[in-house]
């Protein structure tokens, strides 16, 4: 997904009020505007980022994926759990009980009992390892699971589900990466947490403001999903973002700059 910013002869009244209110080339307004838009964009892409919190956003993503593997992958409490709701204890009971007993004996036991059930798993299996394939083949355009899904596969037990679990919430932070790489290029990312920069090459920048009046910053995302995982329409609310970024950080080195000197004033004085 590519995102860019581009100053012509009918170029966006924002970049160009800007540069003249900050007095500065519009080549310089581009390229800080280019890096915090990468900025804005990381913020926005899930795990959504609310202000500077990216700790709760590492929260809710881990959250999020684990949530959504638990959707499609149960253990036998789960399974217990609902023979039991559907009323029939007995059956519940017998289940759980050579659930228990494990092996293969217990397993086609446990799973013969589990396909009497009137319950959504009556048509599963019960398996020793995830089946990754079926967690790819739930996930939308945006890599989540819909609430509305059903299980697809019983584990024998919860280690494997929790190795996978583990194992995919390390890759949250992916989406936001390739914005990172693109801040990085563009100055720097520092604003962005180490979570979220630990890939590389996942992102790019290309300044382009030596090119006369199509002068023009091009932040880009090389993450396959990186437009299921930002908004619709958060280019131009990045934009207006950054742009009140870069007042403000100029503002401050201005502010600065007049304390620095009134202290030396005030020194002589």
């Amino acid at each position: 997904m590519s995102i860019s910013a581009t100053v012509t002869e009918d170029a966006t009244q924002t970049i160009q009020r800007l540069a003249l209110d900050l007095k500065l080339d519009i080549a310089v307004v581009l390229k800080r505007l280019g890096r915090l838009e990468a900025v804005s964009f990381a913020r926005s892409t899930q795990p959504y980022t609310r202000g500077g919190d990216f700790a709760s956003s590492l929260a809710q993503g881990k959250g999020a994926v684990e949530r959504d593997i638990r959707r499609l992958f149960k253990t036998g409490g789960a399974v217990y759990a609902e023979i039991k709701a559907s009323g029939d204890k007995p059956l519940a009971d017998g289940f759980y009980s050579q659930y228990q007993v494990g092996k293969i004996k217990g397993k086609k036991a446990a799973e013969g009992l589990m396909q009497k059930s009137s319950t959504k798993f009556k048509t599963l299996t019960i398996e020793r390892k995830v089946n990754t394939d079926l967690h790819k083949q739930s996930r939308d355009g945006r890599g989540r699971v819909a609430r509305n899904r059903l299980p697809k596969q019983v584990l024998a037990g919860d280690k494997s589900l929790e190795t996978y679990i583990a194992k995919k919430q390390q890759m949250v932070g992916l989406a936001k990466s390739g914005w990172a790489s693109a801040a990085r290029e563009m100055g720097g990312a520092k604003d962005i947490p180490k979570w979220a920069k630990r890939w590389t090459n996942t992102g790019s920048a290309t300044d382009k403001t030596g090119n006369g009046n199509m002068q023009s910053v091009i932040i880009e995302s090389k993450v396959k999903y990186a437009s299921q995982s930002l908004p619709a329409g958060e280019e131009e609310q990045a934009l207006r973002i950054a742009a009140g970024r870069l007042r403000e950080s100029l503002q401050q080195a201005k502010d600065k700059r007049v304390a620095k000197a009134n202290a030396k004033i005030s020194t002589k004085t």
